[in-house]
């Protein structure tokens, strides 16, 4: 293999353009781009229990004069909220991958 320098050829060591040695088909593109979405949906799940549970406490909170009770309950039953979602969530995204 020609080296100018003491560096690999423009096109990587096997020759290809990118120096990977495959590449991924159409369908396995488009399966991690489906996982890439539902995870990140997981995190909006998340944010917006947690978002949620603070504005709700936050605005009872306003309304009984009660400040920051509620506001921490709320945060508390927000994060409990997401993170047994975000489990059933997950537990659900692997087992659709088990069965392929």
């Amino acid at each position: 293999m020609p080296e100018t320098n003491g560096l690999p050829d423009k096109n990587g060591e096997d020759g290809s353009a990118n120096g990977h040695q495959g590449s991924r088909s159409g369908g396995e593109w488009q399966e991690t781009a489906v996982l890439l979405a539902r995870i990140s949906g997981v995190g909006w799940f998340v944010a917006g229990s947690i978002g949620a549970g603070i504005g709700a406490g936050w605005l009872l909170d306003r309304q009984f004069g009660t400040e920051p009770v509620l506001l921490l309950v709320g945060l508390l039953l927000g994060v409990v909220g997401a993170f047994a979602g975000m489990i059933r969530l997950l537990s659900a995204f692997g087992r659709q991958r088990t069965k392929r």
